[in-house]
Formats: structure tokens, sequence, C-alpha cells
């Protein structure tokens, strides 16, 4: 456990527990106060008993990354029902998924994370007092056996107290980051203790939830907040704090909801962007609701309590709901919050809404012009159109009704996006690309997109404005050669060899009398026709392990590879080897592989076909014996092995080699042997086998050597 502190000496100790023993007990009675029992109360439903402070992370391959998330404190409130890798296999103690708080771990790093959601201030900064028993306070963090252990005080009487601690080692518990409330020790255990600046001022707060659990309604849904009794719903005012007006679904009414990991909501507003906020962030009742920029603190964070169709809203930093001022439901009266008294001013219910669906856009670029069209938006009122010219806003078209348009534009490359809108949100579409000229000045082609099979390849582009036709070059030993000129759009080459790459070139031209014209400028791009899958897959099994092995395929890049499982075929991993190895494998168990080779170009991934391997690992060795070793005759027995589908008994005299004595189904547990030649050693083997398909996969054999004898 980490130190926070130097360790007092020891006669400083036992000086102040000699001077415990001379003081009565009944002096040391300290009950918690409200403010600081209802936090209490409310840490340990957050922080069950018996439950785990860690973050579970199961591979060591993330372990980096997960100790850089944990030291910022990224887990600081994750709590797991087992125990974290740091206790069941040694990965570096403390360091991988033991949460992080406030420069400890385990049992100091939990005490603080506990100290700083009571009093809002972390222990580090904090003078550390020496035990002086009359002064240590229910919330007090305390550091007990010689520092080495740490915990939160929940009440003192006499020279005993009880704390909130976890990593407890007492009564014979194995540490770990077990969490547990209530254990009862003695106050001369305490080395040190901290005690918080604020201490009195929390103490006599008892503005604090003593709500139910939190609802879940729901999470990055769309809604009003609508008062039950008036319909009247939550609105954002011209001054930028809240009132309620009839429920219309305008943006000034309508709210973004996200669940944060403790069960509170952001709510943005979808006028501003701007997140419901508390104002100030105050406990104490009748404070402002208003709109600012989300930071994360707790007036910004809240929580729905009751039912889904009656619900209180409370800010997490204080026990007030949101509640209509005065009680009335007057339009234009503002919204606050108030202490919780069960009135219909404080009841509401979200009024979810849907948002518009996606639109597709299209375009087609000509000479100084455009045409664009796109699909109708189930939902939208309206939509907005943003053109990018050569990757920079050119025009924003807003509240356009109807679903196509021409346009005159300069010549460039174009981007063009279309969003969707209703009363209270905008959803974005798709981007359509379009290349704009000037008369007599081809452009670039643009969009070139390949469709390929073993033996063929398909390019198509995007039709350059005021071109007549295209030629195609191809790029060999350094030099470009042309390989067709057409007026189309497409072109498709065929006869050609599996996985094979190429460097291509388009290039437009126009003809006007008889004058050829080039563009001056041209796509270059690679492209490759599918790779073949593998001639084959092969395994190599162990009792534990699979190797699977593959011929290269031309032109590869990599290969990837997929086993299966009940609901399909999953992607495990890629390797630009041709071989891989899965191990930690159960023995005698099947597994379907597949490797699909893939190669790289310029227009995306070309992937090849996949090749299966059906497989199994080895069954485990069997464990064999022999009885009734007379009258030139034996019983070979053998145990059970798990998984298997059937066992082969072989045997062999001195100096020869094997031979196979019975193939024998997986129920069979022994062989008889009669017949036998007096005083002739044999021995006898046993292997078990799996079988996958038509082949048998076995395991190591076992051997016994007996003497044949009459009795």
């Amino acid at each position: 456990m980490i130190k926070r502190t130097t360790v007092k000496t020891l006669s400083v100790l036992l000086a102040l527990i000699m001077c415990l023993s001379l003081l009565p007990a009944t002096a040391f009675t300290v009950f918690a106060a409200d403010g600081i029992q209802m936090r209490l109360e409310k840490l340990k439903e957050e922080f069950p008993d018996g439950m785990y402070w860690n973050h579970q992370v199961k591979s060591e391959s993330d372990k980096i990354v997960n100790i850089l998330k944990n030291y910022d404190e990224s887990y600081a409130d994750s709590v797991t029902s087992n125990p974290c890798t740091d206790h069941t296999y040694p990965v570096g103690r403390g360091s991988f998924d033991c949460n992080y708080f406030d420069g400890g771990y385990q049992c100091h790093g939990f005490a603080a994370r506990l100290f700083y959601k009571i009093f809002g201030v972390r222990q580090s900064t904090l003078p550390t007092i020496e035990n002086k028993v009359l002064n240590i306070q229910p919330g007090d963090l305390v550091r007990l056996k010689n520092n080495t252990h740490s915990g939160i005080v929940l009440s003192v009487s006499g020279l005993r107290m009880t704390i909130a601690e976890c990593n407890m080692a007492d009564s014979g518990e194995i540490p770990s980051c077990k969490i547990k409330w209530g254990r009862s020790c003695s106050v001369t255990d305490v080395t040190f203790y901290v005690h918080a600046p604020n201490y009195e001022k929390v103490k006599a707060d008892t503005n604090w939830k003593s709500f139910s659990s939190k609802l879940n309604i729901g999470s990055g849904f769309y809604g009003g907040i609508v008062n039950n009794k008036s319909n009247k719903a939550l609105t954002v005012g011209s001054d930028g704090k809240t009132v309620i007006r009839d429920f219309t679904g305008a943006a000034s009414q309508m709210w973004k909801f996200e669940r944060l990991s403790d069960g509170t909501y952001k709510i943005i507003s979808c006028l501003n962007g701007k997140a419901l906020t508390l104002k100030d962030n105050v406990t104490a009742a009748r404070a402002d609701i208003i709109l600012s920029e989300y930071a994360g603190y707790s007036g910004q964070k809240w929580g729905f309590f009751g039912s889904s169709s009656a619900m209180y809203i409370s800010p997490e930093c204080s026990r007030s709901v949101l509640c209509i001022e005065g009680g009335v439901y007057n339009e234009g009266t503002k919204v606050w919050v108030t202490e919780k008294i069960s009135h219909p001013a404080q009841v509401y219910s979200v009024v979810k809404k849907s948002v518009p669906s996606k639109s597709t856009v299209s375009a087609t670029g000509g000479v100084n012009t455009a045409t664009l069209s796109w699909t109708k938006s189930e939902g939208a009122t309206s939509y907005t159109l943003e053109l990018y010219r050569d990757g920079t806003l050119y025009k924003t078209y807003k509240n356009v009704n109807v679903l196509s348009g021409k346009l005159t534009l300069p010549a460039g490359t174009y981007q063009a996006k279309i969003y969707s809108n209703n009363s209270f949100t905008s959803v974005e579409g798709n981007a359509a690309y379009f290349t704009v000229s000037d008369k007599g000045v081809l452009g670039k082609t643009a969009k070139v997109t390949s469709n390929q099979t073993t033996s063929s390849l398909t390019l198509s582009w995007t039709a350059v404005p005021g071109a007549t036709g295209y030629r195609i070059y191809y790029q060999n030993e350094g030099k470009w050669k042309k390989c067709a000129t057409l007026t189309g759009t497409s072109h498709t080459f065929s006869k050609l060899s599996a996985g094979a790459r190429y460097t291509f070139a388009i290039r437009a031209y126009s003809v006007t009398d008889s004058v050829v014209t080039w563009a001056p400028a041209y796509t270059t791009f690679t492209a490759a026709t599918k790779p073949s899958a593998p001639s084959k897959v092969t395994a190599t099994q162990s009792t534990s392990a699979i190797k699977l092995t593959w011929p290269a395929v031309r032109n590869a890049d990599g290969y990837r590879i997929y086993y299966m499982t009940s609901s399909g075929w999953k992607a495990h991993s890629e390797t630009a080897a041709t071989g891989k190895t899965f191990t930690g494998l159960s023995s005698a168990k099947e597994y379907t592989f597949a490797v699909r080779p893939y190669i790289k170009t310029s227009l995306g991934v070309v992937w090849a076909d996949y090749r299966t391997c059906a497989t199994a690992t080895k069954p485990a060795k069997p464990v064999i014996s022999a009885e009734n070793i007379k009258n030139l005759s034996a019983n070979i027995l053998w145990k059970t092995v798990e998984g298997a589908d059937g066992y082969q008994v072989f045997y062999r005299l001195d100096n020869t080699s094997y031979k196979l004595l019975n193939d024998l189904d997986k129920n069979k547990r022994g062989l008889g042997v009669f017949e036998m030649e007096y005083g002739t050693y044999y021995t006898f083997a046993v292997r078990a086998y799996k079988v996958v398909g038509n082949t048998k996969i076995y395991s190591q054999h076992s051997e016994i050597r007996i003497r044949a004898k009459y009795l």
C-alpha cells in the first residue's frame, strides 16, 4: 500500500496510547452530522460493500494505455464485481487495473476518492494531523497501522471507530481491491489523519439528495421537458434564463439528452448548443436555471427521479428540483429550483421527438454550371446545402424547400453537403463531388473507382464536363503506355492474372472542328485484380495450440484471419506472414478458420476469396493401465479423454514396429488381449483421436509393457 506522509515515531504513538488509556471512554462518542452522513450514505450506494474498486482491464496488450487513463483518474469511480488482475496474477501490482486517485491507489486512493466526494477538496493539498482522539470526526481520512492502511471514518464511539475502506487485509482476508463498509477498529491504530478545512460547512449542509435511484430514460435523443399539469414546456427565454411556455416543439423548447457514466444527464439546448445549468452551482433552493457552455461541473449534471411519466429533475450538486416559480402556470413564468415538496409544479415528463432522416445528394458538373438533387427526408421541414470549392466553404444555401437545383459556378472541384432540418435540429446527409470547368478548358478526371475479379479489372470515373472522350495509360518499366481510347466513362480489362497490380492514368480530351484538345491535368492511381485465395491452409496441432500455414499469394500485402463463431465469421487479426499460431486453446476442441489475402491500392483494398480450414486441437494423452495379466491374456485399460471421438490400440514385440490392434469408439474404455506367447514381452500403446470431417487428429500415445504368463 502506498504511504502518503512520513511515519510518526514509535515513541510518539506509545505516548499517545498511554494518554488515551487515562481518559474516560464516554468522552469520545462522536455522531455524524446530517450533511456528512447524507453524503456517506450516498457514497455507500455508489461504492457498495463487497464490490471491488477497479476497472477490470483484461488484456496486457493495452497495459500502457490503461495506466495513463488510470493516472489521469478516468477510472476513479469504477466499481466491478470481481477482483482485478493485479490481485489474481502478477502483472505489476497497482499499476494495471487497480484504480487511482489523488496520487494513491488501492486503500489510499479509495479513501482519497471518498474524501473528495464528501468535501470537494483533495487530501494531498491539506496538512495531516497526528492522532488526537478528541478531534477525530466522521468523514476524516485516517492512516492506520503505522501508516500502512487508509480509510474514511464513519463513526466514533469511545476508543472504537468504524471505517469505510478497500484492500483490507484483516481477519485473514487476502489483500484485494474489495470494498468494505463498517469495520470496527481501535482509534489507537491511527497514526495521523486529514481533516477538511470546510468540515463545518459541509456538516451543516443538509441540502442533499434523499431521492430514490436515478432513472435511465435513454441517451442521445431529443425531446421537450413538459410540466405534467400545464403541458407547458421548459423554454429558453430571451434573457438566457428558463421559463415555461405552451409546448410547440420549437428549438427553444427542445433539448438533446446525453446520459453520463454516473447516471446523470447532460441536457443541451437545440437553440444555441448550451447546457442547462444551475446558476453558480449553488446548493440552496430558489436558484436560477440558465444556459451556459458545458464544462462538466455538477450544476450541469441532472438526475431524473420518480417514474418515466412523472419525474423530478434535480442538479447533481443539490437536493432541490426544477419547479415553476410560485407554483403557478402563467405563460413566461420563470423556472428555478426549490426543495422537493411533491407539488405539481415540480412534476415533469420528457416528450421525445424524432429527428429528420438523412437525405442523399447527387451532383453533376458542367461548363460553369452544376445540377444538384437530393432525396426527400422524412420529418424535414427544410434543407441546408453547403458547397465547398477546392476544400474551402464557398457558399451556404439555407431554408431550401425544393429537392433539386441548377447553379452557375466558377471552375473548380466541388463538394456538396446536404442537411435535413426540422424545428430543433439538423441531420447531415452524404457528400457528393463534382467538377465545374471553364469553356474550352477540360478538368481533371475525378472519382475513379474499380471493380475486379481474378482475371478482369473494370475502371469507372466521373464524367469531365466538356470532354469528348478519354485515354487510359498504364505504366510499364517507368514509362507510360497507351492502352485504350474511348468516349464512355468506364473500361474493362480482361484476361489478366490474379493479383496483378497496375498503375494507370486517365486523361480527358475534347474534339472541336477536328481539333483535339487534351486536359492539362490527369489522374494517376494504382489498381489490382482480385488476388487468388491461398491454394490450401494447413493446420499443425498440439493440445493447446493450432498453427496455420499457407503458400504465399502473389502480390498480397497481407492476410486477414477469421474464425467461425455461433453467429458467423469474425475477424481475428492481420499479418504479412504466411502463418499464424493460436495459443491458449482447449484440448480436443474443433475450430474453423479462414484466410483471406488482400492487396492495397490507391483506390482501396482489393480482397481475395476465403480459404477455410476446419481442424481441432489434439486430445490429451490417455492414461493407461493393464490388469488380469495371466493365462496368457490381459486387459488394456484407459481413462476417458475429454472431447475424444475414439481410441486406437497398438502392440509390438521388442525390436519390432507397432501394429494396429483395434480402432474403438469413444465409449470404449478397454480392450481384452488373448493367446499371447508365454514369457514374451508385449508393449501396448493407446492414443485418442478427434474427428474433423474425414480427418483424425491424434493425441500422443501412452505405452505399457507386460509379460505374458499363466498366473
